[in-house]
């Protein structure tokens, strides 16, 4: 609902008798009057405003939250107060998880508050988006009076954060090998044939064949 707050234009001559409307007194007579009344009209629209939420000026908020005991901070917009006023005459509690959170979202937006229960802890979490941690003490005080008593109310901010990890290892694999010939040639010995070092792989292989000759 948005009310036009000058819907009308005041002209008190129009109801004067023809015959005294175009008098010199008259016109000075509608010259002082209409302003006033003007102002008396535009005042009774405010009034008439100020009995919806969704109308409302910074007068007739100050009024509701005087009648419900709300209180707003210098930093608060109209918007906001009227968000609060809104809630507190809407106080229907919500006794589930998912109503409370579709509670959170048509006030803050969807995705500004995201709730998180620990029930081993008998714990409420409340992650607030970058852009609402402005608002964590408002998410808490709405928190408070709508969750059970016997959850504590915990604030949040959760970020995103990409890096790259670096790991690096070695892996050696070692052959034993023993070559015997017919006349006692014979090659034994412990060597590694494959070596991985930090992503790289290095392979080499060394053998000697040794034996006796008869003269």
């Amino acid at each position: 609902m948005a009310l036009d707050l000058n819907p009308r234009e005041v002209r008190i001559e129009r109801y004067f008798p023809d015959v005294l409307a175009n008098a010199k007194e008259f016109k000075a007579l509608a010259g002082a009057i209409n302003p006033e009344l003007k102002l008396n009209w535009q005042a009774l629209i405010k009034q008439m405003a100020n009995t919806f939420v969704y109308d409302l000026d910074k007068d007739g908020a100050t009024r509701w939250e005087d009648m419900l005991n709300l209180h707003s901070l210098r930093t608060d917009t109209l918007d906001a107060r009227k968000k609060r006023i809104l809630t507190k005459i809407n106080s229907t509690l919500p006794y589930t998880f998912r109503s409370f959170q579709n509670m959170l979202d048509g006030i803050y937006g969807k995705g500004q508050v995201t709730e998180r229960l620990n029930t081993d802890e008998y714990e409420q979490w409340l992650d607030l988006a970058a852009t609402a941690m402005g608002k964590n003490a408002a998410v808490r005080r709405l928190a408070r009076v709508i969750a059970p008593a016997n959850l504590t109310i915990n604030i949040s901010n959760t970020k995103s954060v990409q890096q790259k990890l670096y790991l690096g290892c070695m892996v050696q694999i070692t052959h034993k090998t023993t070559i015997e010939a017919s006349k006692d040639p014979h090659l034994a010995g412990d060597y590694p044939v494959n070596n991985y070092h930090a992503g790289l792989v290095y392979t080499y292989k060394h053998i000697t064949i040794g034996g006796t000759v008869n003269e």
